[in-house]
This record gives structure tokens, sequence and C-alpha cells, in this order.
């Protein structure tokens, strides 16, 4: 099975472990390249991550889940999406 992401196993991961861990959530938004060499992820959009340390933002990805990496100015910025809400 191809992806078109061949990082998307990896990043599934960083997010299942981000929503139900505070505290790798804390050091993700610190230092996001070590946290995504840590998981594999060599780069994003074509973007070498070791290249980037201190240049990779994450920000809240809006409630549609369609926004994508984005690399202006020299910075990446990667949006996060928010759990699923609980319903009962």
């Amino acid at each position: 099975m191809s992806t078109s992401n061949p990082y998307q196993a990896q990043w599934t991961k960083l997010i299942a472990r981000a929503w139900s861990d505070p505290s790798f959530r804390s050091q993700f938004d610190a230092d996001p390249a070590t946290i995504l060499l840590d998981y594999g992820i060599q780069s994003v959009q074509g973007h070498a991550i070791s290249n980037l340390a201190g240049k990779i933002k994450v920000t809240e990805q809006s409630s549609n889940w369609k926004q994508k990496p984005s690399f202006n100015n020299g910075e990446l910025t990667i949006p996060f999406p928010s759990p699923a809400k609980k319903y009962s």
C-alpha cells in the first residue's frame, strides 16, 4: 500500500502520544525538530528537518483538518490537529 506521505505512520503515532501525554506535547511544542527526528520523520514537504532546528513552529490546526505544513521565510509551520470531541 502506497501513501503520498512516507512518514504518515510515524506522524500518526506522534499525534496520538501528544494527545494522551501533555508532557510530551509540551516537549514537541518546545523542540519539534528533535521530536520529529526521534519519530523518524526526516523531512516535511521536501525540507530536511535536520536543517530546520529552531525554525519550526507548531500551531493549532483549524477544525477542518485541511491545513498542511507551510514553509515561508525560512520557517516551517506545522498545524497540529486537536483531538476529536468526546460526545456522551
